[in-house]
């Protein structure tokens, strides 16, 4: 028992530290054929419990090989924003931190989503299977308010079985598909960001 239980640490250990994965496009599925009408392609990075960090090295850090330090920076963020974690007492938020840095480990209430918003200037659009399923995380202060300028970017990521992958715009949208694709896929989200920015520059 104890010996099985420290392999699969090792093994997990080993995971959360292995190298660049080369991205592959992936193909089949309910995601991959909903994004294509938008020219996109869904890419596998790798997983075991850090394709969310992956995924974010692969987008910001130059490769997923650095997953860990996309890690260690959403970590930090949620160390300086301690109120990202409401509820928690010191305790509690110093467990949580401990096992952000460490372990694949999805947060209540999407923590390291904001965080990684935060962290990196990005509005986060996730792609399920459905069209409302999608989701989407905008970096924000700690009043709520939303943290949105020209150079705010989107991570574009597809979810599925707990598994996330990178979304890549592929191509442009052909003219004659464009305002079907925009209508469909894009509208929820960019009218979102819009009506944010709108409260934010009234309660300035």
């Amino acid at each position: 028992g104890a010996a099985g239980h420290g392999g699969a640490a090792a093994a997990r250990a080993a995971t959360l530290d292995d190298a660049r994965v080369e991205p592959r496009v992936i193909t089949e599925g309910v995601i991959p054929g909903r994004l294509d009408g938008l020219c996109k392609d869904v890419l596998e990075v790798g997983g075991g419990g850090d394709c969310f960090h992956r995924c974010s090295a692969e987008k910001f850090l130059g490769g997923n090989g650095r997953h860990m330090e996309a890690r260690g920076r959403v970590a930090s963020r949620v160390a300086s924003c301690p109120w990202l974690m409401p509820g928690a007492d010191e305790a509690e938020q110093t467990r949580l931190l401990r096992r952000l840095r460490t372990e694949g480990v999805c947060l209540d209430g999407g923590v390291e989503l904001q965080a990684a918003a935060l962290e990196f200037n990005v509005i986060i659009q996730i792609w399920t299977a459905g069209p409302a399923g999608d989701y989407t995380f905008f970096p924000r202060n700690a009043e709520g308010e939303p943290l949105l300028a020209e150079s705010t970017d989107v991570l574009e990521l597809a979810y599925c079985g707990a598994h996330y992958r990178l979304v890549r715009q592929q191509r442009a949208i052909p003219a004659d598909r464009q305002c079907a694709a925009f209508d469909f896929h894009v509208r929820p989200w960019a009218e979102e960001a819009s009506r944010l920015l709108a409260v934010a520059a009234r309660d300035a």
